[in-house]
């Protein structure tokens, strides 16, 4: 016996369904590029998260595609992006006063510490 509540798509419909599918795989590889990573795999550990995180944010910020479609493309909650980037930016502010600190010691005596307090390259 047929199920009479499943719907077939037109196929319109198809085309607008793969249309869609396409536009998200490449937003997902056109995020990825800048960074050297590719959405999947897990060469970085720790960091790719947070690559992820900001790749999603500058999308967001860059087009006008809402969070949600953006985290439904990258399997992530929009609720996530939002407590993920509170986090980022409480971060930043308890960290101010020590970064101000060091810059100041940085511009009065630039030769001390300076192998020290510079990211590795």
């Amino acid at each position: 016996m047929p199920d009479i509540h499943k719907s077939k798509e037109t196929p319109a419909q198809k085309i607008k369904h793969l249309e869609r599918e396409l536009e998200d795989e490449k937003l997902k590889k056109s995020s990825a590029q800048p960074y050297g990573w590719y959405y999947g795999q897990r060469a970085w550990g720790w960091t790719a998260k947070k690559v992820l995180i900001r790749s999603i944010w500058e999308i967001k910020e860059e087009t006008t595609r809402k969070l949600t479609s953006i985290c439904r493309v990258f399997d992530r909650s929009p609720q996530g992006m939002y407590q993920a980037i509170k986090r980022i930016k409480t971060r930043a502010n308890e960290l101010a006063p020590v970064n101000d600190f060091v810059m100041y010691w940085r511009n009065f005596i630039p030769r001390v510490g300076g192998k020290k307090l510079d990211p590795p390259s």
